[in-house]
């Protein structure tokens, strides 16, 4: 391994192992997350669950060195956590707080965008490690180009549909699917969108446009669905199945039959 390599293989390591101390300890030592075990369990989850995707693609979609090199698929497999980890801390940009909100305050509603966050970003990198490239960071610069593109697509939703205080404050368990769902969905496209062989950065950021346009057609329409069904004064709960589990299954399916259409034709 190069000096750049071993250095990010470091990084990475030191990141990861920082990011699993901040999920997992407040998870393992705070015993008042309720929900019968079911949220903390999908916290629980949904790191490996999202480690699990992108060891699949680092196996089957890499370059050819990284499918026949154990060390960089170690690597890859660590910047995964590490990228995890980063979009736990993210949460932060909507207003939302793992711990805080999803662990202390038992607020079902984070702890669905908790989900979302770390696999939006999740399928990000794991779209990025697929396709060939000469260096790591022909990865790294389009996954960190598609996770920047997914959080300043949330941020927007943020600021203008209110879906933070519906979340942190309102509980509304509804928002927080929607807005889960919205990041899976823009994860996968916009993790589509940097796939492929590495051609310069001009075109990683031209496949961005041409590719992950969908990906702001969503946040269009979740904003739009946010400012209809989100929580009012009069109506302070949503119900989940109809107005949280629907749009944010929507959302998704749609980005997949999207993403299955272009098959390897973009």
């Amino acid at each position: 391994m190069s000096e750049d390599e071993v250095f990010a293989l470091l990084a990475s390591t030191v990141f990861a192992l920082t990011g699993a101390v901040r999920w997992y300890k407040p998870l393992l030592t705070v015993t008042s997350l309720g929900g019968g075990g079911l949220l903390r369990t999908m916290l629980f989850f949904a790191p490996p669950l999202g480690l699990s995707a992108l060891g699949w693609v680092l196996t089957t979609h890499a370059a050819r060195e990284v499918r026949e090199g154990p060390e960089y698929v170690l690597l890859f497999m660590l910047a995964g956590a590490a990228w995890m980890g980063l979009a736990a801390a993210g949460m932060r940009l909507v207003d939302v707080s793992f711990r805080d909100d999803a662990i202390e305050n038992r607020n079902p509603a984070s702890v669905a965008v908790a989900c979302g966050a770390v696999w939006g970003a999740m399928l990000c990198f794991a779209g990025s490690n697929a396709g060939e490239g000469e260096t790591i960071w022909t990865t790294f610069f389009p996954a960190g180009v598609s996770t920047g593109l997914l959080w300043c697509l949330c941020f927007v939703l943020a600021c203008g549909s209110g879906v933070a205080d519906a979340v942190s404050i309102d509980r509304d368990t509804a928002s927080g699917l929607r807005l889960a769902g919205l990041l899976i969905a823009s994860g996968i496209i916009l993790g589509r969108a940097a796939a492929g062989d590495w051609h310069g950065a001009g075109n990683c950021l031209a496949d961005m446009g041409r590719i992950g346009w969908p990906a702001g057609a969503l946040t269009v329409v979740a904003l739009i669905a946010q400012w209809r069904l989100g929580p009012t004064p009069q109506k302070p709960k949503g119900n989940v199945l109809g107005l949280g589990v629907a749009p944010a299954l929507a959302f998704v399916g749609i980005a997949v039959g999207y993403v299955l259409f272009l098959g390897k034709r973009a």
